[in-house]
C-alpha cells in the first residue's frame, strides 16, 4: 500500500515540474521583455542606463546579464532537482527535496506582469505557486527524514497547508473580509518560525549524528543567504554598481540554498562544516567587533583633537585594532569553540568545572545527576550515561543513540561503573584529544562513583540487617506463639484435669501425668533447639576450638579423612566472629562430602593481624566450569562479607576445591579459656 502511495506521489511530482516548466517557457519572453525596458520601477532606471552609455555598455547587454543570472538560477535549481531524483529515487525526503528545488527555480521569477500579459493563466500560476510554498513548508517541517519528527510538527504542517489555502484560493473581496494581507503573512511567518524551533528541538533531542551532519549544512547556508539578501538590499552603493552588485549577491544566495541540501543528502560527509560555521562567526564577530572600535576611536580621537575625519583619527584608530586584533581573536576563538564544543579545546576547564559540580553536591544520588551533566555539557555529547557492573542505569542525561561509546570508570585498579555516552557528531570526528579528556574525567569522577556506590552499598546492608533482623523476630515469634506457646498453656488444663481425677481415679491421672512429663520435655527440645538456632550452644560451653572438634569429630566417616590444624590456645574472638566460621566450616564440611565426594579434607584455621583465616580444601570432584552458586555458598559468603571479612572459592591445581575466609577480628581480651586443641 506503501508503495503503491509512493508511486503515486513520484508521477504527482513529475506532472507538477513539467507544470512548473510549462509556465517558466510562457513567462520567459515576459522575463525578457521586462529586464529590456527602462522604467523607473524597471531593473534598468534612466540613470543606471546613463552610467552605462558612460562606461560604453547599452541597456540591452546588462538586461541580458540579469537574464543570465535569472536562467542560470532556474537551471541550477532544476539540475540539482533531477540529480536528487536519479540518485535518491526511492527516498520520500529526497523526492521532496528535488521537487521542491526544482518548481521554486522555475516559478521564483514569475511576477506581475506575467498575470497581466496572460490574465487566464492566473489561476495555474497561483495553484503551481501554491504547491511550492507547501512543498517549502513540509521541507522545512520534516528534513532530513520523515521519521523522527516531533509531534507538533504534524499540526504545524496542518496549520501551514490551510494558512496557504486561504491565502490562495479566496477571492479578493473574501480575503479582505476573512483573511487580509495583514493576518495572512505574519500568520505564515509564524508558523515558518515554529517548524524552525521544532527543528531545533529536534536536532538537540531527536536527531542521529548522521541527521544532525545533514541539518548543519542547510542551516549554515540559509543563514548565509539571509545575511547576502539583506547585504544585497542595503547596498550603500548607489547607481548601476550597486544594482549590479546587489542583484549578483541576490543571486548567489538565493543559490547557496538548494547547493547545500543536494549535499545534506547527496554527499553530507563532503565538507567538515562545524570548521567552516566555526571560523564564520569567529570572524564575523571580529570584524564586528574591530569595525566598531575602529569607529568609535576614531570619534574618541577626532572630539578630543577636533580632528575628525583627519589622518591623526584613522591612524590612532588603526593602532588601536591592531593592538586589539589579536587578543581579541583568541577571546573569541576560545568562546566559540566552548559553544560548539564544550571543553574540548581546554581539558583543565572541563576537570575543574566538574570538580566544582562535586564539591557543591550534598546527596550521593545528585553526585551521580552531576557527573552525566557535567560530562555532557564538557563535550557537548548528546547522551551520557553511568552504568553499574551489573548492568543498571545509575544517572543518565539526554536520549540513548546508535553508536554510543564505553568507558570504563575504574578506582584503584577496580571497575566502579561504565560511562556510556553518543557524541554528537560522527564517528570520525571523535578525536585521540576527546577520548583522554573522557579518560580524564573518567579518573575524577572514579573516586566520586565509588564513594557513592559504597553509600549504597551500606544503605543496602543496613537495610538487609533491618530486614533480617525484623525476618528474625517474625519466626522466633511464630515459633513462640504457634508452636510451644499452645503446648504450655495446654499444661495447664492437662494438671487440673489430672487434679480433678487424682482421688477417684488415681491411675487416669497417673497416665496423664506421666504423658505430661513427656510433652514438657519435648517442649524443652524445642526450647534448646531454638537456642541452638540464636547460637550453637557448644560456643559458649567450649569455644570455637572444640566446637569445630566436635564437627569433624561428627563428620567423619568410612573413607572419609580430616585433617585439622587450629592454633594453641586460640585467642579470644567476637562472638559473630565465632558464629560465622562456626557455621563457614559447617557448610563447608557438608558441601565436600555430600557434592564434591571428597575422600581428603584439610581444614585450618589461623589468626594473623587481626585476621580470622579459615581455609577448608578437599581432593574431591572440584567446581564445574559452569558456576551456579547455591544457597549454601551465599550463605558463607555473606556471613564473611557482612563482618568486613573476604569469601573465596577456587579450583584446586592438584584436584578439589579451596575455600578461604577472611573474617577481621576487633576483640580486645584475654586468651580464651574454653577454646582447648581439639584431637584431629
Amino acid at each position: 500500500m506503501q508503495r503503491n502511495v509512493f508511486k503515486v506521489f513520484q508521477i504527482s511530482a513529475i506532472f507538477i515540474v513539467l507544470a512548473a516548466a510549462a509556465l517558466y517557457v510562457l513567462n520567459f519572453p515576459v522575463l525578457y521583455r521586462q529586464l529590456q525596458q527602462v522604467c523607473d520601477t524597471c531593473a534598468i532606471t534612466g540613470s543606471i542606463q546613463g552610467e552605462l552609455e558612460s562606461l560604453g555598455w547599452s541597456a540591452s547587454g546588462y538586461g541580458l546579464y540579469l537574464l543570465f543570472l535569472s536562467v542560470s538560477f532556474a537551471f541550477g535549481n532544476v539540475f540539482l532537482g533531477i540529480f536528487i531524483f536519479r540518485k535518491r529515487f526511492n527516498d520520500p525526503m529526497a523526492l521532496l527535496v528535488a521537487v521542491c528545488l526544482a518548481i521554486f527555480g522555475l516559478t521564483l521569477t514569475v511576477s506581475e506582469s506575467f498575470y497581466l500579459a496572460y490574465p487566464f493563466l492566473s489561476h495555474f500560476s497561483k495553484f503551481i505557486n501554491f504547491i511550492a510554498l507547501l512543498l517549502m513548508g513540509a521541507m522545512i517541517c520534516y528534513f532530513p527524514d520523515f521519521r523522527t519528527t516531533p509531534r507538533l510538527n504534524h499540526f504545524l504542517a496542518g496549520s501551514y497547508l490551510l494558512v496557504e489555502l486561504l491565502g490562495h484560493f479566496l477571492t479578493l473581496e473574501q480575503q479582505e473580509l476573512i483573511f487580509p494581507d495583514w493576518l495572512y503573512h505574519p500568520l505564515e511567518w509564524t508558523i515558518l518560525l515554529v517548524m524552525g524551533a521544532s527543528q531545533m528541538y529536534r536536532y538537540r533531542r531527536l536527531s542521529t549524528p548522521i541527521q544532525r551532519q545533514q541539518v548543519k549544512l542547510p542551516i549554515y547556508a540559509f543563514t548565509m543567504a539571509v545575511l547576502f539578501v539583506i547585504i544585497s538590499v542595503q547596498m550603500p552603493l548607489d547607481g548601476l554598481w550597486g544594482n549590479l552588485l546587489g542583484q549578483t549577491l541576490y543571486f548567489i544566495a538565493l543559490s547557496i540554498i538548494p547547493i547545500s541540501f543536494a549535499i545534506a543528502i547527496i554527499r553530507y560527509k563532503l565538507w567538515a562544516i562545524d570548521s567552516l560555521i566555526n571560523r564564520t562567526i569567529l570572524y564575523g564577530a571580529l570584524s564586528g567587533i574591530l569595525l566598531a572600535i575602529y569607529g568609535s576611536a576614531i570619534f574618541i580621537f577626532g572630539a578630543a583633537f577636533q580632528a575628525e575625519g583627519t589622518t591623526f583619527a584613522a591612524i590612532m584608530g588603526t593602532i588601536a585594532v591592531a593592538i586589539l586584533v589579536q587578543p581579541l581573536h583568541n577571546r573569541l576563538q576560545k568562546i566559540v569553540n566552548r559553544l560548539m564544543y564544550g571543553d574540548r579545546q581546554d581539558p583543565y576547564a572541563a576537570l575543574v568545572r566538574l570538580g566544582n559540580r562535586l564539591e557543591v553536591t550534598t546527596t550521593s544520588e545528585l553526585v551521580l545527576d552531576a557527573i552525566v551533566s557535567s560530562v555532557r555539557d564538557a563535550l557537548h555529547l548528546s547522551y551520557v550515561a553511568l552504568v553499574w557492573p551489573n548492568g543498571e542505569i545509575a544517572a543518565e542525561s539526554g536520549n540513548l543513540e546508535e553508536g554510543s561509546k564505553r568507558l570504563d570508570v575504574v578506582y584503584q585498579g577496580e571497575q566502579v561503573a561504565e560511562l556510556v555516552f553518543t557524541s554528537m557528531e560522527k564517528e570520525d570526528e571523535w578525536s585521540n584529544a576527546d577520548q583522554q579528556i573522557m579518560n580524564d574525567l573518567c579518573r575524577q569522577a572514579g573516586a566520586a562513583v565509588h564513594a557513592v556506590r559504597l553509600t549504597q552499598e551500606l544503605q543496602r546492608s543496613r537495610q538487609t540487617l533491618v530486614t533480617t533482623r525484623e525476618d528474625e523476630r517474625r519466626r522466633l515469634r511464630r515459633d513462640l506463639h504457634d508452636g510451644l506457646g499452645p503446648e504450655i498453656a495446654a499444661f495447664s488444663f492437662r494438671v487440673a484435669t489430672a487434679r480433678h481425677l487424682l482421688r477417684n481415679e488415681p491411675e487416669q491421672a497417673d497416665q496423664i501425668l506421666s504423658d505430661l512429663q513427656v510433652e514438657i520435655r519435648n517442649a524443652v527440645d524445642l526450647i534448646r533447639q531454638l537456642a541452638h538456632n540464636l547460637r550453637p550452644p557448644v560456643l559458649d560451653e567450649y569455644g570455637l576450638a572444640a566446637a569445630i572438634g566436635e564437627l569433624v569429630r561428627i563428620n567423619r566417616g568410612a573413607g572419609i579423612e580430616i585433617t585439622l590444624h587450629i592454633p594453641s590456645p586460640l585467642p579470644v574472638l567476637d562472638a559473630a566472629v565465632e558464629v560465622a566460621a562456626y557455621r563457614i566450616v559447617q557448610e563447608g564440611l557438608g558441601n565436600a562430602i555430600r557434592h564434591a565426594q571428597a575422600s581428603e579434607i584439610l581444614l585450618e584455621l589461623a589468626l594473623k593481624e587481626e585476621m580470622l583465616i579459615l581455609q577448608l580444601a578437599d581432593n574431591g570432584l572440584g567446581l564445574p566450569k559452569v558456576t551456579r552458586p547455591g544457597v549454601g555458598l551465599a550463605s558463607m559468603r555473606e556471613r564473611s562479607e557482612e563482618l568486613g571479612g573476604t569469601f573465596t572459592i577456587m579450583s584446586r591445581i592438584e584436584g578439589g576445591t579451596l575455600i578461604r575466609a577472611e573474617i577481621p577480628n576487633y576483640y580486645r581480651g584475654e586468651q580464651n579459656v574454653k577454646s582447648t586443641r581439639p584431637t584431629g
